[in-house]
């Protein structure tokens, strides 16, 4: 589309409008907004609406998370029908530069995150196991096999 200037005025052109600059009072911006205003970024996607007087901003939050993990894990069979497991689980699942398992990212690039989550996990899991029917199938076996 055209600017409009001195020679294109009517039908499809583009213009500009300065409101504070145009304020008849002269009172012009509130500080507070201003600042707000001007700390956000620029559009960047104008396509997601009309791109003329409205338009959006995309961009990818970074994210950070920390460990370390640590698992240990012990099988050990002793006999046929004695077997034991061991295993221990423990890892610091740290959130940096925002949250997104809980839907807190930094909002805009330069902006602190909504949150972040310091998070440490412990899991022990036992099992020992003694098989008292381990021959029971072979024993009931033999004593109805036909003769």
């Amino acid at each position: 589309m055209p600017v409009c200037n001195g020679t294109t005025t009517t039908g499809n052109c583009v213009d500009s409008y300065n409101i504070f600059a145009n304020d008849p009072q002269g009172i012009g911006g509130d500080p507070a907004v201003l600042a707000l205003m001007n700390s956000l970024p620029g559009a960047n996607a104008y396509s997601l609406v009309d791109g003329l007087n409205q338009a959006g901003f995309n961009w990818n939050p970074p994210s950070q998370f920390k460990g370390p993990n640590y698992y240990v894990r012990v099988d050990h069979t002793f006999g046929p029908n004695d077997n034991v497991f061991v295993r221990w689980l423990q890892n610091t699942f740290d959130t940096k530069q925002g949250d997104f398992l809980n839907a807190r990212p930094a909002v805009y690039p330069n902006f602190p995150p909504l949150g972040e989550v310091n998070r440490l996990g412990k899991n022990l899991a036992i099992s020992y196991r003694h098989s008292f029917l381990a021959d029971f199938g072979e024993r009931t076996y033999r004593r109805f096999q036909p003769v």
